[in-house]
């Protein structure tokens, strides 16, 4: 492209408003805009229509209720058998999902990129809960202890709405199950890995024990996981996918679940006895959701 060449001021120059002004004269494009007096660098995003935006549509909302000091915040206690998706909800107990609008249109030359994340303390009341995550701790003198470990979990996910802008009609994303599955030996219901493609997890609880004294049985700290930020992600490419309108997003979550081996596959499933019990609990405030449509092509 052309360049504009012009000396500086120099010390000891005579400085008048004709000779600045012819400065900025240099500048002045009377023609069109082509290969000559511009390039690409030149032109920023904005100028462009938005169909052709590397990024053409983002959002961003706030989950959850909102109370940063914890003083207030939503409860949900984990249940026995089919297992619900629970809402994440505001102080008036209502869902906070991340609407759209119109819809973002996401068809084969987009990628979907929705990011969240959310305020959570998972609570265990009552007996030491031993069913289901059980690990041995070996205390030196040939016996050993039984400590309960952060394998049993609470699980968050992703939810979208392709239906229409009212949001009524939410439904797991793409490669994403709702931990309700029959593993092959139908003696566990939960979800493959292979279908927990937009979770993210967090400890039910975490006991741990002290090192043995003179060979006695080691001390145990409480089963308890403070308030703590979880977050997660989730990547959709349109390539794969028929072209489908999205109208909203929102996260869910479930519990208590552990992970589980069955003929080489990796599961998380329920844990029926500890849901059984009322004693797991997951408390939750304020956190984020946001979204980006991407062009690739």
């Amino acid at each position: 492209m052309s360049r504009i060449v012009r000396a500086p001021v120099q010390d000891g120059d005579n400085v008048t408003a004709t000779n600045l002004n012819a400065r900025f004269t240099d500048y002045s494009q009377a023609g069109a805009l082509n290969g000559f007096n511009t390039r690409d660098a030149a032109v920023d995003l904005p100028h462009f229509t938005p169909t052709r935006f590397l990024a053409p549509q983002m959002a961003s909302g706030v989950i959850g209720r909102s109370d940063w000091r914890h003083a207030a915040f939503n409860t949900d206690l984990a249940v026995a058998g089919v297992q619900p998706p629970f809402l994440v909800r505001d102080a008036a107990g209502a869902q906070t999902p991340l609407a759209l609008g119109t819809g973002w249109t996401l068809d084969g030359d987009h990628v979907l990129r929705v990011y969240w994340d959310l305020s959570v303390r998972p609570v265990y009341t009552g007996a030491r809960p031993w069913q289901g995550t059980i690990s041995d701790w070996d205390i030196g003198t040939g016996a050993v202890v039984n400590i309960a470990t952060n394998v049993a979990c609470w699980a968050f996910w992703l939810q979208w709405d392709v239906t229409s802008a009212a949001l009524a009609n939410f439904v797991n994303v793409p490669g994403q199950g709702d931990f309700n599955s029959a593993d092959p030996s139908a003696t566990k219901v939960g979800n493959a890995l292979s279908t927990c493609g937009a979770t993210s997890t967090v400890a039910a609880f975490n006991e741990t024990a002290s090192a043995p004294d003179n060979g006695n049985m080691p001390g145990r700290l409480e089963a308890r996981v403070g308030w703590q930020g979880i977050s997660g992600d989730w990547h959709r490419e349109g390539s794969s996918l028929a072209s489908v309108v999205v109208y909203g997003l929102r996260v869910v979550f479930t519990g208590v679940l552990h992970s589980w081996n069955n003929a080489g596959q990796d599961w998380l499933v329920r844990d029926d006895v500890l849901n059984a019990k009322a004693a797991c609990s997951l408390d939750h405030n304020s956190g984020a959701l946001n979204a980006m449509l991407m062009r690739v092509k």
